[in-house]
């Protein structure tokens, strides 16, 4: 859901140092991840990630920024089904969820920086952080309406996506793949957790 391929080869050649970049972070961690084993692992010359990213930071950066939006694919529209601030914000973390777990690579990716945020720039992280806008809305919403347990956007952040991320993160390390009925009835008490009426 990323990478658009184009016909030009340096878009190709960029499209193959971002598939690689998420493979070797899926395998080894961002912290394995160098200039000269993505070139070795992409086939391409030590200089050309250079013509695309100033550095390391910076790639990871762009890369975190492209994944980002790849997983904003149908937000808006799954926050639209719902009536209530609850089906909304239901309904929204289902779609990000079904995203994370329909593009492994990227969703470890994502998860790998949210662990480690040192890999990227501040900036990175503030342009594309949680809640995205779609999601604020919502927050928004409910805290306008007295609907919230708290107004602290930390606080239900922390509640809304810590145990998404923390179960995708243990099916990844056991390696069974995570059933998106057992994601449910996470997403389910988290929403719970959050608002004073479901």
């Amino acid at each position: 859901f990323i990478i658009i391929t184009m016909r030009t080869i340096d878009t190709a050649k960029r499209d193959k140092v971002i598939q690689t970049v998420l493979q070797i972070t899926m395998e080894e961690g961002l912290a394995a991840l160098s200039f000269d084993k993505l070139a070795k692992r992409a086939g391409i010359s030590s200089g050309t990630p250079y013509v695309y990213y100033k550095d390391k930071t910076d790639m990871l950066s762009c890369i975190y920024a492209q994944v980002w939006q790849g997983l904003q694919e149908g937000l808006q529209q799954a926050i639209d089904m719902g009536r209530t601030p609850g089906e909304m914000l239901f309904f929204g973390l289902r779609q990000l969820a079904q995203t994370l777990l329909a593009h492994p690579q990227e969703a470890h990716f994502f998860l790998s920086v949210v662990n480690a945020p040192e890999f990227v720039t501040a900036e990175a992280l503030q342009e594309n952080s949680l809640p995205s806008p779609p999601l604020m809305a919502v927050y928004q919403e409910a805290i306008a309406r007295r609907l919230m347990k708290t107004d602290n956007v930390a606080y239900i952040n922390a509640v809304l996506f810590g145990p998404l991320f923390l179960i995708l993160q243990q099916h990844r390390q056991s390696g069974t793949p995570a059933v998106m009925s057992e994601v449910e009835k996470v997403l389910d008490l988290s929403v719970s957790a959050v608002l004073k009426i479901r």
